[in-house]
């Protein structure tokens, strides 16, 4: 369940986070959260190709973008001399110019059951009835990236390696992934695989080789070590390569030479971020 929203601004004392609590909020705090919404899957665009007779195709889908809402009334106490006026300048200094060099705010979602986690938006709209008896703020935030994501990077790491990745996905969407392969023997062909996708690349690998593969969308690299030079080998992949990610029903990872068979690599570190639909 979430217990409390933080929401992260920066001032001449550096980084703050205003404390929105929600669970256990009393008539005494200053700001009381009465409702957050965007915090289910955010809305999905389905792409259907007509057909000139009944019915269509599926084509894809892409994700929109998240659209979070926070309604809070503003409760000043008048023994710590705070005011409506004074609070309404603290909620427009955090969420409408939140940071010294950027626009963007993160908010951190505490939770008495999961790992914390966070998500980015900007502000679009600030609303308050300034001359009514109620007040209420309301706040609606857009995060072009909708996802929710873990604050901690989670990493799997080995001292002599794996040939398949023993792991459980904890997220519910798919992510990208950093990984580290050492080559153990000469190859001329190297496959890494999650479930029925493959990257393979063709390349004249040596033992002592490490191959690092980023397929965080907006990162992605594939980059080949050899005593400490490093080279690109996004040209040396397959045509029928996929870039992999996680998935959130299963994932069975393993690195492989021209054959399945064959085992010239190993996986010695994964690296991850788990992506959520919601909370």
């Amino acid at each position: 369940m979430l217990t409390q929203i933080d929401v992260v601004y920066s001032n001449e004392l550096g980084e703050q986070a205003l404390a929105l609590p929600i669970l256990g909020v009393t008539p005494k705090d200053s700001l009381l959260v009465r409702k957050v919404t965007g915090l289910n899957p955010p809305d999905i665009d389905l792409f259907i190709g007509e057909y000139s007779r009944d019915g269509g195709i599926y084509q894809g889908r892409r994700v929109k973008n998240r659209n979070v809402v926070l309604t809070m009334d503003l409760n000043p106490n008048p023994a710590f001399g705070e005011t409506i006026s004074g609070l309404r300048e603290i909620l427009y200094k955090t969420f409408v110019d939140p940071l010294v060099d950027a626009d963007y705010i993160e908010l951190i979602l505490h939770d008495d059951e999961n790992a914390e986690r966070y998500l980015v938006g900007y502000t679009e709209k600030f609303e308050t009835e300034i001359f009514d008896v109620e007040t209420l703020a309301q706040i609606s935030m857009i995060c072009p990236d909708p996802y929710i994501r873990d604050s901690q990077e989670t990493v799997l790491s080995h001292a002599t390696g794996w040939l398949t990745v023993p792991f459980v996905y904890t997220g519910t969407a798919e992510t990208g992934f950093e990984v580290r392969i050492h080559l153990t023997a000469n190859t001329p062909t190297l496959t890494f695989s999650n479930n029925d996708q493959t990257m393979i690349l063709t390349h004249p690998f040596v033992a002592g080789d490490i191959v690092r593969i980023n397929t965080n969308r907006g990162e992605r690299e594939v980059t080949l070590d050899r005593g400490g030079v490093v080279s690109s080998l996004l040209a040396k992949l397959s045509n029928v390569s996929r870039w992999l990610e996680l998935h959130s029903q299963a994932n069975q990872m393993k690195v492989y030479g021209a054959t399945v068979a064959s085992t010239p690599a190993v996986v010695r570190e994964l690296k991850y971020v788990a992506k959520y639909w919601g909370i």
